[in-house]
């Protein structure tokens, strides 16, 4: 047999081997997915062959039991490949959106996103700075992961996406990825109201007893969405909203929730029937004098 440039690897001595059996050679020597399976290739070559030799069936069968073994092993690898690949999604969608993890897993680009109005939750713990000097850098991590733990069970009942955690910061937004609406400001407030519940059944990092106290501070507006990062990729939030809402929290109050103009504006069309209560307009940093409320769930 000699190579060729045809579509088979090989030219076969057409006087010595019968024609039908040409064919299936050729089948069998043709780029990988036209040839014949085993199973195919077998029940063919008992028809041509009138008296098959004990020998050449002997072949036939040892190739047809590799055939199977090889499947076998084909389909456990995968199954396994599957397994880890629900693991790494699992994985990602801790990481990102699960939107997001889609439209990466379809090779889509992801380009950044605009929200015209989200609601923009930070928090975090006050006597955290005032502890953490005096505690080790391991009693400081495990009641992180204590706090941080128990508020990641919670949020999974409300219609918001955890954006990330830094030191004892908690970011939350509502409205992006997946919009609902005019939800997001009463899904918000929802959440932060169970979140400063919650918070007061667990110890304190000064170990005296005393509850575990946040201070939240939400704002709603226009946010850009997009995701940073090839290598280990991030979904970050931009835009004023963010700041603002950052400064709602600075300038609140352990245990309690501050809020905007623009989030109590949602609220007022809300069925829940939030407490509400106005405070004397403070100045915050960069925006000026602005008017700020109190919120809380009524009892």
């Amino acid at each position: 047999m000699r190579s060729t440039g045809g579509p088979s690897i090989f030219t076969l001595p057409e006087k010595v081997i019968p024609e039908r059996l040409q064919i299936l050679l050729r089948l069998c020597l043709d780029v990988p997915v036209k040839r014949p399976m085993i199973q195919t290739f077998s029940k063919h070559f008992r028809a041509i062959q009138r008296k098959p030799s004990a020998y050449l069936m002997q072949v036939v069968k040892k190739l047809q039991k590799h055939a199977e073994a090889l499947e076998q092993v084909v389909a456990e690898r995968s199954r396994e490949l599957q397994t880890e690949m629900l693991k790494a999604d699992a994985l990602l969608r801790e990481m990102l959106p699960a939107s997001i993890v889609r439209r990466l897993r379809n090779k889509q680009v992801i380009a950044p996103e605009m929200f015209n109005s989200a609601t923009i939750t930070f928090s975090d713990i006050p006597v955290f700075q005032k502890s953490v000097s005096a505690k080790s850098p391991l009693a400081i991590i495990a009641f992180l992961n204590m706090v941080y733990s128990h508020l990641d069970r919670l949020i999974e009942a409300f219609d918001v996406y955890k954006v990330e955690t830094i030191s004892d910061s908690y970011l939350i937004a509502s409205g992006l990825p997946v919009q609902n609406g005019q939800e997001h400001a009463r899904e918000t407030c929802r959440l932060a109201a169970a979140l400063v519940k919650a918070t007061n059944r667990l110890p304190d990092i000064s170990f005296t007893g005393k509850p575990v106290q946040l201070r939240i501070g939400i704002n709603t507006g226009p946010v850009v969405a997009a995701v940073i990062g090839t290598r280990m990729p991030r979904y970050c939030l931009f835009g004023d909203t963010m700041n603002t809402a950052s400064r709602m929290e600075s300038t609140g109050e352990e245990g309690k929730i501050n809020i905007s103009m623009e989030t109590k504006v949602l609220l007022d069309n809300s069925p829940d029937a939030f407490r509400i209560e106005a405070r004397e307009p403070i100045s915050i940093k960069g925006k000026g004098i602005m008017r700020t409320f109190w919120v809380a769930e009524r009892a």
